[in-house]
């Protein structure tokens, strides 16, 4: 990709370290050729996948396609712009002095990258990295989320399932002035409160007080945040409840706990042992660049399945410092860390 300089970084971080790697391809960029943007086209590949780096052998890989929730090639090849995506797009400048791309062109679509990881010792754990749509609404996310978990259902062995699940509690799709009265249609929660205005005097009023201040500085860091049903609606809480539900064909199940003698800041609650909390729900990944002290988000994770003892998280981090560490920052995501205990 120009913007890496056409390197393969994948390929220079295993070389440098020595170690082995595991790649699938999620898209083929051709946004840049469609824009007719100045590339170079003997050295442009337009890459974008999922990638597992590991310092001992990586034994079994294999790809689980998940459920196209949305055409990265049809859709953003529409000629005609709805008005109110002008809009938004002047609104994310003018506010968060955030670009959003017109036409991000692709082929492909998601996916989950397994890999089988044989220790020292001769275990073998399985690693998983995934990235979930963001266009797409959190049930389409959800159903993404149900897909992968069913497939690593007869997994045994210990388990990672790390990657960016995009729980932001919003969409990315392009607006228009059908998207917005369907989002509203489909909405439960808005229904109800239309029904209920004419007998609950200020429900409105109520409503949009709880809600600015609630989902603005509490669901975006904590997309696991209780749901307060028509007043204050957290679509992504059905993705902690799957979580919490799922169990492996082995009776074991993914590490939920939060004791702060694990964690990495002396925190409790969900979580706190493979992700780090912060005083309010979690240590974002990913913010704005003019945030407006509203604009940041956990959307990236660290689920564990232990066996036994074996495998249990701790000291879950989000290395900000890091990251900023370099002139423009080494990513637009925060990179997270964990240990296991094996």
């Amino acid at each position: 990709m120009p913007r890496t300089k056409y390197k393969n970084i994948l390929l220079e971080l295993s070389d440098s370290l020595n170690w082995n790697y595991a790649y699938a391809t999620e898209f083929i960029e051709v946004g840049p050729l469609f824009q007719k943007k100045e590339v170079d086209k003997t050295l442009y590949k337009g890459l974008h996948g999922n990638v597992i780096i590991s310092k001992f052998p990586i034994i079994s890989a294999q790809v689980i396609r998940i459920p196209n929730e949305y055409d990265w090639y049809r859709r953003e090849t529409i000629k005609r712009q709805s008005p109110l995506e002008h809009v938004r797009h002047f609104g994310a400048m003018a506010i968060f002095s955030e670009k959003i791309e017109y036409k991000e062109v692709r082929h492909g679509s998601r996916n989950a990258l397994v890999a089988d990881i044989k220790l020292p010792d001769g275990q073998i754990v399985t690693v998983v990295s995934t990235h979930l749509e963001d266009r797409a609404y959190s049930d389409k996310r959800l159903k993404q989320f149900k897909y992968i978990l069913e497939s690593l259902k007869d997994k045994k062995t210990p388990v990672i399932l790390a990657g960016d699940f995009n729980t932001s509690t919003t969409e990315t799709i392009p607006t228009s002035f059908k998207k917005e009265v369907v989002k509203r249609v489909r909405d439960p929660h808005f229904i109800l409160r239309a029904i209920a205005t004419p007998f609950v005097p200020g429900l409105p009023v109520a409503s949009a007080l709880a809600a600015v201040p609630l989902s603005k500085l509490v669901q975006y860091k904590d997309p696991f945040f209780p749901s307060i049903p028509i007043i204050f609606p957290n679509h992504e809480r059905k993705f902690y409840a799957c979580l919490k539900k799922f169990k492996f064909n082995d009776g074991n199940a993914f590490d939920l706990s939060g004791d702060k003698k694990k964690s990495s800041n002396g925190r409790r609650g969900l979580l706190a042992n493979s992700n780090q909390r912060h005083w309010k729900g979690f240590k974002s990944t990913f913010k704005l660049e003019e945030p407006r002290l509203i604009a940041y988000f956990k959307l990236d994770w660290f689920f564990v399945k232990p066996v036994g003892e074996h495998f249990r998280p701790s000291n879950g981090k989000t290395l900000k410092t890091l990251n900023y560490s370099l002139k423009g920052h080494i990513s637009d995501h925060n990179p997270i860390t964990v240990d296991v205990n094996l």
